[in-house]
């Protein structure tokens, strides 16, 4: 993969393009001398400066993010854009850099990230009532977005990753994702679209397994902190944080 790389002014942001990527890297300045090990999928030294410790980013797929430390000469590389997490250690140089799709397709100026290994394009939600049809879904639409569809064990895992912090809340905190069984006539979990739905995380240890497949449970949650799925009223005093995915036409 053939890269070009910009630095743009204020020594802030980084571009890179190639016929079919755009990303640029933005500076938080609120992370500041602090970074974070725990998570990480690349840990580099002796990286000499920033556009070296980006374009490592560039080259893993799974990349959203990365501290870099000019003095220490040292890059780490995240999967997360840390939304609602502080890094955990602290020291002089640090500096932390999310990376931003800049090609139109998932637009960071909506509050959307960019996760180029699922082509996922998504926004997460902080905490509302369980309520699908009156809060969730229409929060979604609002942006042009819809509510998460999980469709492979991989999207499963990113989507408990870049929520891992609601595990420390225990239960009565889940995350709402897509699927239904009101719409088949059967009881069959579709998505929103009637689409069938092929892969599940269903919890077969709870007490009662799940799904229960009944006609009055007709949405799905992932519950914490175990991170399998319930099904779950449409409408419940239960609280869930939830994700909005852009839908993506591929690249070609």
């Amino acid at each position: 993969m053939k890269l070009t790389c910009i630095l743009l002014i204020f020594n802030v942001n980084f571009l890179c393009v190639n016929s079919k990527l755009l990303l640029k890297a933005h500076s938080e300045l609120s992370f500041d001398n602090k970074y974070e090990i725990t998570g990480n999928i690349g840990n580099y030294i002796k990286i000499e400066n920033l556009f070296w410790c980006f374009q490592k980013c560039i080259e893993n797929s799974k990349c959203v993010s990365f501290f870099f430390n000019e003095n220490q000469q040292k890059c780490i590389l995240h999967p997360i854009s840390f939304w609602n997490k502080t890094p955990c250690q602290s020291e002089s140089g640090w500096k932390f850099y999310n990376t931003k799709d800049a090609s139109g397709r998932c637009p960071s100026s909506n509050g959307l990230t960019y996760y180029r290994y699922l082509d996922l394009c998504y926004k997460i939600h902080d905490t509302v009532k369980m309520d699908y049809n009156g809060l969730v879904k229409p929060k979604c639409f609002s942006d042009g977005l819809e509510l998460i569809r999980i469709d492979s064990a991989e999207k499963n895992s990113y989507v408990l990753e870049v929520t891992d912090y609601v595990a420390k809340y225990g239960s009565g905190l889940h995350i709402c994702i897509q699927g239904t069984n009101s719409i088949s006539g059967n009881l069959a979990w579709t998505f929103d679209d009637g689409s069938p739905m092929t892969y599940f995380n269903w919890d077969k240890t709870y007490t009662i397994p799940q799904p229960e497949n009944k006609a009055s449970e007709s949405v799905i949650a992932i519950a914490r902190p175990v991170g399998t799925w319930h099904d779950f009223y449409f409408n419940t005093n239960f609280l869930c944080l939830f994700l909005c995915e852009k839908k993506m036409i591929p690249l070609k």
